[in-house]
């Protein structure tokens, strides 16, 4: 089997652990739903096909997410029905299995159903997800970014190579993850991976485009599948943690951000200490999906405004690191584990030091790159306008 594919399936998103039934439901839904989302997709790759000069919403499509992929991919994804021909072709089974998934793990546990919203990309170039609710029905629908689950894909991936090796011992017991020594010579490739990977998808829009994907950490697989599975995860539970709070209800703050990351990581962490027997090492998914999304932040603004220095201006998502400082609160609630608390500082500390010196790196390239011309690509259009200018 492709390890890529085995990386998927063992993050448990794999068609074969999933009852058919559930799957089929997913699909079952009203008319104007489908059409409410097919209308939102349509004018998104419109927008898109304007600020890349391709003429049509049809042809912005064919480039982000009708590309081609490996021969196991599509034999795995590649047959699934889709609700709208603006949908991405693999990525929607992905949400909907880690949806399903979720659930049943939810139920598992005793707790109150996960809401169930109809799930779908979007080319929005928010770069996080967002909900919104069909007027009619009143059915929830959850948009992501198109391509957010591929760069998390990399973004674990670089971590696993950054990361010292750890054994199934290690990742399955919070107090040998508390032992992991601090001392560690990060692999040159690590560096080039990530200075490759994240410059392209800020300039292309799409890590698919990478000339070079990144390879699979061979001496640390184990601890890529799980923190691409608990990333997912965590941006699941998030939009989830919105619906189940009726969000849309209220005033768009910062305060219902940090809530809804404290519901879904409280999720993630619960579930991954049940099924997988580490919490720190759910804590540590969540956690890097926000270190992700401000490394692309970064990235998508040195490549549209170059060095200079910018303020943060967005009145309704605080930035992910703030983001990622407030979720921290839960290590200090008394019903989070004391040894999984104290194993997840140490992940942390580590992962902060390892992708600041990456960062350090990969700004060097970039700054070589905006030399030469190359810019943010006209998809983060809406992100780029999360920043301003410092006076």
């Amino acid at each position: 089997m492709h390890r890529r594919t085995f990386l998927l399936e063992s993050a448990g998103l794999t068609a074969s652990l999933l009852p058919a039934t559930r799957f089929a439901s997913a699909q079952s839904w009203s008319p104007k739903v489908i059409q409410f989302v097919r209308d939102r997709q349509e004018r998104e790759y419109l927008q898109l096909a304007d600020a890349l000069h391709l003429g049509s919403a049809k042809s912005a499509y064919e480039k982000i997410a009708n590309r081609r992929v490996s021969p196991d991919l599509q034999q795995e994804y590649g047959s699934a029905a889709l609700p709208t021909p603006y949908e991405d072709p693999y990525m929607y089974p992905v949400m909907t299995k880690t949806f399903d998934l979720l659930s049943r793990e939810n139920e598992a546990l005793g707790a109150p159903p996960l809401p169930h919203p109809f799930l779908a990309t979007l080319p929005a170039g928010d770069v996080e997800a967002s909900s919104a609710e069909e007027e009619t029905t009143k059915t929830p629908v959850v948009f992501f970014e198109q391509g957010l689950f591929s760069f998390f894909y990399d973004m674990a991936k670089l971590m696993a190579w950054a990361a010292p090796p750890l054994t199934e011992g290690q990742l399955t017991d919070d107090t040998a993850l508390t032992q992991v020594p601090r001392s560690y010579t990060m692999p040159l490739r690590a560096s080039e991976y990530f200075a490759a990977s994240l410059f392209t998808y800020a300039t292309s829009g799409s890590p698919v485009a990478t000339l070079l994907p990144i390879p699979e950490p061979s001496q640390n697989l184990g601890l890529s599948i799980r923190l691409l599975n608990h990333m997912v995860r965590f941006a699941m539970g998030h939009e989830l943690a919105h619906i189940r709070e009726r969000d849309r209800n209220k005033p768009q703050t910062w305060e219902v951000e940090y809530k809804a990351d404290a519901l879904s990581a409280s999720l993630v962490t619960t579930l991954a200490d049940i099924n997988h027997g580490s919490w720190a090492v759910g804590y540590w998914g969540c956690e890097l999906a926000l270190v992700a999304l401000n490394l692309l932040y970064r990235a998508i603004a040195f490549t549209s405004f170059g060095g200079k220095k910018l303020t943060w201006v967005s009145p309704t998502h605080p930035d992910p690191l703030k983001r990622r400082e407030n979720l921290r609160g839960i290590w200090l609630n008394p019903r989070s584990p004391e040894t999984g608390v104290a194993a997840a500082r140490e992940m942390s500390g580590m992962m902060e030091a390892l992708f600041q010196r990456l960062w350090e790196i990969g700004l060097a390239e970039m700054a070589i790159g905006y030399q030469r011309g190359e810019r943010a690509s006209p998809r983060w259009r809406k992100a780029a306008r999360s920043f301003q200018v410092a006076a």
